[in-house]
Formats: C-alpha cells, sequence, structure tokens
C-alpha cells in the first residue's frame, strides 16, 4: 500500500508539473525526437508574435530544446538538414539554432555544409551576412561565397546571391551573371578586410533609426582610410 501511494504521489507531481509531458527519448534527452515540434508549440505558445522580441525567444526556445534532445538526435537533424531542403517554418528555425551554434563554436565546416543545402536569409530577423560579419569567426563572410552553387534551381545559393547583394550592393550589375558577382564580392573582401570596418546603420537591421536626418548607408561594411 505504501508502494503504490508513492507511485500515486509522483504521477500526480508530474501532472501538475508537466514532466509528464517530456518523456525521456533513447539519446539520454528529456524529449522525444517524434515529440520535439510539439513540445516546441507547447513551450512558445505564450510567445507575443507582435513583439519585437519573439524572434529571439522562439530561437531560445529551439535552443534549449536541442540542449535537452541530447548529442545524436542533434546530430541526425544536422545530417538531415544539411542534405535536404527544409520542409517548413520548424525546420528553418532549426537550421536557424544550428547556424547560430556553430558559429558560436566554431564550427566553419558545419556552417558551410549547412549554407550549402539550407540558407537561412536572417537569424533571428538579423540578416544572415551582419550575423557572419558580427560573429568571431575569421572570414565568416566568405562562407557565403564557398556554398553558392551554379546551380539554379538550388534555394539555398539564391539565398547566398540575396545575403550577399545585400551586403555588397555596389557590386551587383543587371549583365553579371550571379557566379561573377559572388566572385567579385569574394574578391573584395580578400582586398579590403584589413581597411573596412561593419556598417552600424546597415539599413536590413531591425530597430534601425528612422530619424528623418539619419541617412543609413548602405552596404555591410564602410571603408576606412588605408
Amino acid at each position: 500500500m505504501k508502494t503504490l501511494s508513492v507511485i500515486l504521489s509522483f504521477v500526480l507531481f508530474t501532472t501538475m508539473t508537466g514532466l509528464a509531458d517530456v518523456p525521456l527519448n533513447p539519446d539520454g534527452g528529456s524529449i522525444l525526437e517524434t515529440n520535439i515540434q510539439q513540445e516546441f508549440d507547447r513551450r512558445s505558445v505564450a510567445i507575443n508574435l507582435s513583439s519585437m522580441d519573439s524572434p529571439r525567444q522562439r530561437l531560445d526556445v529551439m535552443q534549449q530544446l536541442l540542449d535537452e534532445a541530447g548529442e545524436n538526435f542533434r546530430n541526425r537533424q544536422f545530417v538531415r538538414l544539411s542534405s535536404q531542403p527544409t520542409k517548413n517554418a520548424f525546420d528553418k528555425l532549426m537550421t536557424e539554432a544550428f547556424v547560430e551554434r556553430f558559429l558560436k563554436s566554431n564550427e566553419v565546416g558545419s556552417v558551410e555544409s549547412l549554407f550549402k543545402m539550407n540558407c537561412p536569409e536572417y537569424v533571428c530577423s538579423i540578416p544572415l551576412e551582419f550575423v557572419l560579419a558580427k560573429s568571431k569567426v575569421p572570414d565568416a563572410i566568405l562562407l557565403l561565397a564557398r556554398a553558392y552553387s551554379g546551380d539554379k534551381t538550388n534555394a539555398a545559393s539564391q539565398a547566398v546571391v540575396n545575403c550577399l547583394t545585400r551586403a555588397f550592393p555596389t557590386l551587383k550589375h543587371s549583365e553579371q551573371s550571379d557566379a561573377s558577382f559572388v566572385v567579385a564580392c569574394e574578391k573584395w573582401w580578400t582586398e579590403n578586410r584589413q581597411f573596412c570596418t561593419i556598417n552600424i546603420r546597415y539599413p536590413f537591421l531591425p530597430n534601425g533609426d528612422t530619424r528623418d536626418h539619419v541617412k543609413p548607408l548602405k552596404g555591410l561594411f564602410v571603408l576606412k582610410s588605408k
């Protein structure tokens, strides 16, 4: 009878705290692989999507879930996202989470692999090219050029071109092929990286300075005096 009482008390506790909704998985994490999207929905339901903070809050929830899911699960998801196009908004958010993780841990090869298949134009509503430039990874902006493919059906390569077009608007010409443009961006960076700084008034940033007398500077980088 005492044993039954203990069991019932545990069941009641886990039900009240919500732990019963988050079963253990074979990787030793706290969620089932097949249940991660449902768990994400449960944890993010209170996020106000109209808030400027919602992209960061949603990505934080995803990062928390990836932490809890275990290394084996993360590895499988990385292989999947670097080998086939994303199918929904949830996968796109997970891709953003992996980009953020790999940049922080300086796993350049993993970032490049992701970009070749799924290149997110934004991470937390921040333009990807700005995220790369602000990261501590040396020459991170070149990861975009390395991920480019001439295949016109490759959505990831189109995203690469879109990011580079925002970053280097003066290098883009109407008669120019995308491949030539990407090479031009790579050449410009190699020749000028020592003489430029990040444009803090980059017009594609959220919460930018919208004062009438402040004219946003085009391009991601600003040349300093050589």
